[in-house]
Parts: C-alpha cells; sequence; structure tokens
C-alpha cells in the first residue's frame, strides 16, 4: 500500500487560527536550502497534513478533499508539488505561505503520530497568524554548573537551589502533556550532574526533538551510553586545541585535549556527529590557532558542521578587555578561514570580511525590516534550573522577564501568564518616558509583532532596562560592544 505522510523531521501543531509546521531540533545542513524552524499554514493546510497519512494514500486524497470540499484531483495536484520535494512557497489571499523541503514522503507505512490541536480548532477557521496555545521550544537549562570555566562565558552563576532529578523528570512530563516539540537540554553542562544520564533517557523518552550542548571531553564509555539511548548528535563548543590556550580560556586541565581527541575519535567509530561551535577570543583568533583548529576539523568525520562567533560582550564578566577580539584579527582570521580549503566550510555568526560592525541602519522603517528576528517569548520559553522560566537563558532572574516558576505552575499558565502577555504584546503609553520607543511610529512592527525585531538580551546589555531600543536600532546610544 502507498502512504504519503509528514517527515519525521519535523512535527505539526494546530492551533485555533493558524498551524505550525516545526522542524526538530537539528543541526545545520549544508543541503538545506534555509534554515527556518517554523511554518505558520493555513488551518485547512495543517489539517490535510494531519490527515493525509491517515488511511491509503487514493483513499486519504478521497477523505480529506470531501471534508474540505476539495475535488480529490485538485487535491492531488497540490501535494504532488511538495511530495520528496524542495521548498516552496505560494500566496494565500495576499500571504506568502512557505513549505520545508521534503514536508511529506512516500511510505509503506501510515502515520500513526498524535499531532497537537487545540479546541475549537477547525480547517475552515479564518487564518491568522497567532502565538501558540503553549511554547513549541523550551531551552531547559538543568544546571548552572559547568566542568570549564570560560572566561567569555555569558552565564550569570548564581547559589540558587537547583532541581532534584524527581522534578526534572516531572518537567519533562509537563512539558510532553503540553505538546512541546523541541527541547534544548542547557547549563551550565548538563554532564556536570550526577544524573545525567538519567535526565538524557527520561527526555528521550518522552519523545522531544532535542539538542544536547556541552564542552565536557566524554569518555568512551559515556558515549557509548549516548548512543545506546539513540542519541546520534550532539553540540560541542571547542575553541582552540592548544593545551595552553584552553588553560587560559576556559581552565581546561593539562589532560583535557588528550580526552578531547579520544572523545572525537570515539564519537567518529560510533557514527554520532557533531556540531562545532567556536568563540573568537583575543587568545585564539590568531592565524596559528585558528590552522591547528582547522587541522583537527579535518582530521575528525564526526564533525558535521562549525559555526564560528565572536566573543560578545558579557555583562557577568568583570574584565571584558581581557577576552575581547579587535576587528583587525577578526578579519585577519575570516579572510584565512574563507581561502583555506577543507573538509568543511564554516558557517560564520555576525563576522564577515570586516569583521564585526554593529548593523546599526539609516530609520526606524529600516531597522524594523532588516533587524534579526527574535522568537523569545512567541514561540519559546526558557527554565532556570532553579525552576523559574524566563524568556530566554541569557536573561537568567532577571525580575523584568521572570514568568513563574515551573514547580508551582503548569507550563500553560506561566506561558499564558499576565506577565508573559504584558511582555509579548507591551503597551506603548507604559514605556518609560525618556525611551525613545514611547513616541516611536514603529512600535508595533518592532516589539509586537510575532516575530519580534528586538533582542532583550542586548537592551539590558547596554540600557539596563527593558523599555529603550534595541541597541542596533538608530535611536539607540551608540555601543562600542559586540553583541
Amino acid at each position: 500500500m502507498k502512504y504519503i505522510k509528514l517527515n519525521t523531521t519535523y512535527s505539526l501543531r494546530n492551533e485555533s487560527t493558524c498551524s505550525y509546521i516545526i522542524r526538530k531540533n537539528m543541526f545545520v545542513n549544508y543541503d538545506l536550502n534555509n534554515y527556518q524552524r517554523i511554518y505558520p499554514i493555513p488551518p485547512f493546510l495543517g489539517y490535510i497534513f494531519s490527515h493525509i497519512g491517515k488511511m491509503e494514500y487514493s483513499k486519504a486524497i478521497q477523505a480529506v478533499g470531501k471534508t474540505l470540499n476539495v475535488d480529490p484531483n485538485m487535491l492531488a495536484h497540490f501535494l504532488s508539488k511538495i511530495i520528496e520535494e524542495s521548498s516552496k512557497s505560494l500566496l494565500f489571499l495576499g500571504k506568502e505561505i512557505s513549505f520545508p523541503e521534503n514536508l511529506l514522503i512516500q511510505s509503506k507505512q501510515k502515520d500513526n503520530r498524535t499531532y497537537y490541536t487545540v479546541d475549537g480548532f477547525s480547517p475552515m477557521n479564518a487564518y491568522t497568524v497567532c502565538r501558540p496555545h503553549t511554547p513549541i521550544s523550551v531551552n531547559f537549562m538543568v544546571t548552572e554548573k559547568c566542568n570549564t570555566n570560560c572566561i567569555y562565558c555569558y552565564a550569570k552563576r548564581d547559589t540558587r537551589q537547583e532541581m532534584s532529578t524527581s522534578e526534572i523528570l516531572k518537567v519533562f512530563k509537563d512539558l510532553s502533556d503540553y505538546a512541546i516539540v523541541n527541547l534544548t537540554l542547557t547549563g551550565g553542562d548538563i554532564f556536570a550532574r550526577k544524573d545525567w544520564y538519567e535526565i538524557i533517557s527520561y527526555s528521550k523518552d518522552a519523545g522531544f526533538g532535542y539538542l544536547i550542548s556541552t564542552k565536557t571531553a566524554l569518555r568512551e564509555a559515556d558515549i557509548i551510553k549516548l548512543k545506546q539511548l539513540g542519541i546520534h548528535q550532539l553540540q560541542f563548543s571547542l575553541d582552540s586545541v592548544s593545551p595552553s590556550i584552553l588553560r587560559d580560556m576556559i581552565n581546561a586541565d593539562d589532560g583535557y585535549c588528550d580526552r578531547l581527541k579520544a572523545m572525537f575519535q570515539t564519537c567518529t567509530n560510533q557514527d554520532i556527529k557533531i556540531s562545532l561551535r567556536t568563540v573568537l577570543c583575543g587568545q585564539n583568533t590568531n592565524v596559528d590557532s585558528i590552522k591547528t583548529l582547522c587541522d583537527f576539523v579535518d582530521t575528525y568525520n564526526c564533525i558535521s558542521n562549525w559555526v564560528i562567533t565572536p566573543a560578545f560582550y558579557s555583562e557577568n564578566k568583570r574584565d571584558y578587555n581581557h577576552y575581547a577580539v579587535s576587528n583587525e584579527m577578526l578579519k585577519t582570521a575570516f579572510t584565512y578561514l574563507q581561502k583555506r580549503n577543507m573538509r568543511i566550510r564554516p558557517l560564520f555568526n555576525k563576522l564577515n570580511n570586516k569583521g564585526y560592525i554593529l548593523q546599526r541602519t539609516k530609520d526606524v522603517g529600516d531597522f524594523v525590516e532588516h533587524n534579526q528576528i527574535c522568537y523569545a517569548n512567541t514561540y519559546s520559553m526558557s527554565i532556570l534550573p532553579s525552576g523559574e522560566c524566563t524568556v530566554c537563558e541569557m536573561l537568567y532572574y532577571n525580575k523584568y522577564f521572570v514568568l513563574g516558576n515551573i514547580k508551582e505552575k503548569s507550563v500553560e499558565e506561566i506561558w499564558n501568564s499576565s506577565r508573559a502577555l504584558s511582555l509579548y504584546s507591551p503597551a506603548k503609553e507604559n514605556m518609560v518616558e525618556d525611551s525613545a520607543c514611547s513616541s516611536c511610529l514603529v512600535f508595533d512592527a518592532c516589539k509586537k509583532n510575532i516575530a519580534k525585531r528586538v533582542c532583550y538580551v542586548d537592551v539590558m546589555k547596554v540600557h539596563k532596562h527593558p523599555d529603550y531600543p534595541d541597541p542596533k536600532c538608530p535611536q539607540s546610544k551608540v555601543c562600542h560592544y559586540i553583541l
């Protein structure tokens, strides 16, 4: 029998006026046409994709067509355009609707998955993109402890009590019950907890699309445990392979580099892919250091992609000048990496042939059109080690952004709390008077849009209050930090 169903790379959420195609947590893939993670679509399309794989294809076409009052031949023609095809776009009532690559696939088995659908959903509902009833993605900072101590770390090390194993597992159940799709387990470093195996095992069983990020040089036995759990990919932060540089940058001990090489060899042998992240500081941005790191990347086939970023300003580190990197060093490193012939071409975050330049626009209209999009508190939420929830883990326990405690309330209650909703849709008249935002003509497009154009982490670094403009906005005061 022939079935056409949703690719397991994706999940689906059906909200009252909008459905969402969600790419499950995965690493950047050079074969992808774009790196979009969430695709809003009209409810009738959400219904089609939820039901088309539930029975044999010819029967499904007839059944879905009858429900929607659509000619089955027209439905089949539409679906043929996106079955195992590259990304597509179409116009619907003047709005562009995008579909990711290989959204629908052919199969010999029907689709047995259950897709989250809110009460009141109907394929006939008018299409309006809305904030989902619960978050789609959650970043869970299970600990503030680390096995390293990075000089550039943005973390605010706090002495608050961390959740116990049983409390964390209870949170996982809550997240699963409310159909959170993607879970990122961070810290600190999850491997700094003695119960890391139990935490990862339970999160895997809960069915999340998840990502594990670490800087711990794992032992062979630990990697084999991960492989047995079905973990096929890790995100690893590696800034250098020089023992002296790593000693200065992350307080690594003398055996760290040897353990690192053994780990990457084991990952190669076990076919566990590693997504590499490198932060450029004054200590590791000379060409010799970059060259040896490139040699390392070329050596280990487990490394599937590599993202490089300059060290950002951290308000939680006392001496920014100790790790800050000059623009000339960044340009030299970028030029070398561009010319170097490598097995994997690195991707660059906020870095180009001019080094790092704060991307300030000429006017506010240009700003809301081109500034980076932030989905914090629109599609995603973060849980801190104490159980406090915030819109973004990089804001930590900042009083302006804490939404509630997951040990006391459900994720649904926290997500729909008055605090979360007021941050999602702030009132212009409530802005502090001396902020340019209080009289800005593009306020709604900047701070109230589904795809907000303001980064509150950067705002707080510069202004210490959320009512002020993003540092990249032309109405913000000049910022001399790398953000």
